[in-house]
């Protein structure tokens, strides 16, 4: 790493690295919506991974096959049945 380049804080390299791991963007829901419904609990960052999105839509669980019981308590707490916004209503989620 030269002198000028600056090292990543250890919190953007775990973000940087669920991002990675976790997101597809032809998938439903936003990034922070798939990383916190990760539920590899295996992962040594799962426990750390950066929840914070506002809101988990039940229906991305239902596309993403799992149940809200899968998830940690962070997780969970933002699970809400919410009607689609007009942007998700656009987009199908199809089983694969």
């Amino acid at each position: 790493m030269g002198k000028e380049e600056k090292r990543p804080s250890l919190r953007g390299a775990i973000d940087k690295k669920c991002r990675a791991c976790t997101y597809d963007e032809l998938d439903a829901g936003t990034a922070r919506q798939q990383i916190a419904c990760c539920i590899d609990t295996d992962c040594p960052l799962h426990c750390v991974r950066p929840v914070n999105t506002e809101v988990i839509p039940v229906r991305l669980l239902v596309a993403y096959g799992i149940k809200a019981e899968q998830l940690c308590d962070r997780s969970r707490g933002l699970v809400q049945d919410v009607e689609p916004t007009a942007d998700e209503a656009a987009n199908v989620y199809v089983e694969v």
